[in-house]
């Protein structure tokens, strides 16, 4: 389970953009679309189609003992 961006209008992305947020904004979703290394969401609040390049990263290292 992912959550991605926040509620908001389309032209609030550059102001989270340069706040360190990762610009993405959604109204009303009708649907999204997921593969390995990107996600597709219908915004129909904000009348757009959005895609975002998907990173993985480790956040913490834990040691098995």
């Amino acid at each position: 389970m992912v959550r991605i961006g926040k509620y908001g209008n389309a032209d609030d992305t550059e102001a989270d953009l340069k706040a360190g947020g990762d610009g993405l904004h959604f109204v009303r979703t009708r649907s999204v679309c997921a593969s390995d290394s990107a996600v597709c969401s219908v915004d129909f609040g904000n009348r757009r189609i959005i895609g975002a390049v998907l990173s993985f990263a480790a956040k913490e290292m834990v040691s098995l003992e």
